[in-house]
């Protein structure tokens, strides 16, 4: 997906500083958004205050990056010094038909670039299985699991 050496070169910075640049959830969320939209034909929110990030399908979708954890709770409420409350999240969830959840990791071989739909149901079943956190992440290990048990039960009922 992102060729390391090509953008070091590009930008003129030494390849070891572009791949710290890149493994940061800011900036792959951001990188996600703009990848998602693109790749689907969708468009992005016309401001970055909008309560989403993408709309296509008639859908307005929040794009988030998996780092060690994912979040769910709206993005004005995470921070230094902000505070995640239920309102918020609830407030998040009524502006959002599903979350595209980007797992990557480009610094194995090969490569890892998936996306994963999370959807209010899904959070639910998150929030029951006592894995979503009082800030409304969850960690990657726990989210990987739910999506891969989620994975397995689709393939068993078909």
């Amino acid at each position: 997906m992102i060729n390391f050496e090509q953008t070091a070169n590009a930008w003129g910075w030494p390849i070891e500083e572009v791949k710290k640049f890149f493994n940061d959830g800011r900036i792959m969320g951001r990188w996600g958004e703009f990848d998602y939209a693109i790749k689907n034909d969708f468009k992005r929110a016309k401001s970055e205050k909008s309560p989403y990030d993408v709309i296509g399908n008639g859908s307005r979708i929040e794009v988030r990056s998996l780092t060690k954890r994912v979040s769910f709770a709206a993005s004005k409420e995470v921070g230094i010094g902000r505070k995640v409350t239920d309102e918020g999240y609830k407030e998040k969830l009524n502006n959002v038909d599903y979350f595209i959840v980007i797992e990557y990791d480009f610094f194995t071989d090969p490569l890892i670039y998936k996306e994963h739909t999370i959807t209010k149901d899904d959070l639910i079943k998150i929030e029951l299985m006592g894995k979503l956190t009082k800030n409304k992440s969850v960690t990657r290990k726990n989210f990987l699991k739910y999506v891969n048990d989620r994975r397995l039960n689709e393939q068993n009922i078909q």
